[in-house]
């Protein structure tokens, strides 16, 4: 037997003994893929669960988180910035989800249009309510609506990437959801 046929050989043993197939996909290279009412359902389940990795993945690497106008007070170390990126908006949430005893997210989406100009591109409006319960009784709650800009990669991937709070805000007491983030990265 020629050196090529011991390596052949060789090779067909350990695959047999691996009980592995050379055309047998390896399930961790198929494809995946994620629509953007998907990303958006990731997104809401990320936030219940306070799962940090699943809330990063929901989000492109240029991200932008574009802050509630009731929340831009002027210029000032301590107050928030009318937009941050996606290092910032992780250090925000991360805060946030360390903080309360329990977050409740209700997400439900009204509208998906085209986001002109670009063809890869969604504009999704949500409406939300926000629950940040730091005791059973005692917490935080915002409620209105937020635009999402959900982009798809061209692997089939949906991403946001970008996120403003559009509530309209009737008073004082109206806690927005830049607020609620921008509160706990403060504490």
């Amino acid at each position: 037997m020629s050196k090529y046929g011991w390596i052949l050989g060789a090779l067909t043993v350990c695959l047999v003994v691996q009980g592995c197939s050379p055309t047998d996909p390896d399930p961790a290279l198929e494809s995946y893929s994620r629509s953007a009412e998907e990303v958006i359902e990731q997104f809401t389940s990320a936030y219940n669960n306070k799962d940090m990795d699943e809330y990063a993945d929901c989000l492109s690497d240029d991200f932008v988180f574009k802050v509630h106008l009731a929340e831009c007070w002027g210029p000032s170390p301590s107050y928030p910035d009318s937009e941050w990126y996606l290092p910032t908006e992780l250090l925000y949430t991360e805060a946030l989800f360390a903080a309360p005893e329990s977050i409740s997210l209700e997400m439900e989406i009204l509208t998906i249009e085209p986001y002109e100009p670009l063809t890869n591109s969604v504009a999704v409006e949500c409406e939300f309510s926000l629950k940040v319960f730091l005791t059973p009784t005692m917490g935080y709650l915002a409620t209105g609506d937020v635009e999402f800009q959900v982009e798809e990669t061209s692997t089939d991937v949906w991403f946001i990437r970008e996120w403003e709070d559009i509530s309209e805000t009737k008073s004082k007491e109206r806690v927005t959801w830049s607020r609620v983030k921008w509160i706990f990265y403060e504490e």
